[in-house]
């Protein structure tokens, strides 16, 4: 008995370490630029978006009113320097080249480009928001457990 309990708890230990591991895995790719400079970045964790409760709450002009239970980390990734915007196109662009993210939304305007994909391969859903403008890039990353009514709140503007 004991032996069947061993070889459980290794089990168990085994998929909890190789599901942190892919979790961390989809996370350095955004994670790498907190150590760069000129780069502004945030990250705002489940126990903060707790404080905020149901309360009105709106991050970087994204209406997260209502679904902060179901996120679990939202990063923002900001840049003006012109390398540093280069290596983020470029991270963009293997994001939205991987059949795993599919494209949600794109609109253009007043030399604004913005774009938002989806990864909903796994039971924690992310949402990637690619903002290019003239002079700046940021990345609005929201990982969480949505349901399909939260998720069609959040990119509704919460109407």
């Amino acid at each position: 008995m004991k032996r069947v309990f061993s070889i459980i708890a290794i089990c168990l230990l085994s998929l909890t370490s190789w599901m942190a591991a892919e979790a961390d895995a989809q996370n350095k790719l955004f994670s790498k630029y907190n150590e760069i400079d000129n780069v502004d970045y945030i990250c705002i964790t489940k126990s903060m978006l707790k404080l905020l409760g149901n309360s009105s709450a709106t991050v970087n002009g994204v209406h997260i009113e209502g679904i902060t239970n179901a996120i679990d980390v939202i990063l923002i990734i900001n840049s003006r320097n012109e390398e540093v915007k280069e290596m983020m196109k470029k991270d963009y662009k293997a994001l939205s080249s991987n059949p795993d993210y599919e494209v949600l939304m794109q609109a253009k305007s007043d030399g604004e480009r913005i774009t938002t994909l989806l990864n909903a391969t796994k039971a924690e859903k992310e949402v990637v928001m690619h903002i290019d403008e003239k002079d700046e890039l940021t990345f609005i990353v929201m990982t969480g457990r949505f349901t399909d009514e939260q998720l069609k709140k959040l990119l509704d503007g919460n109407k």
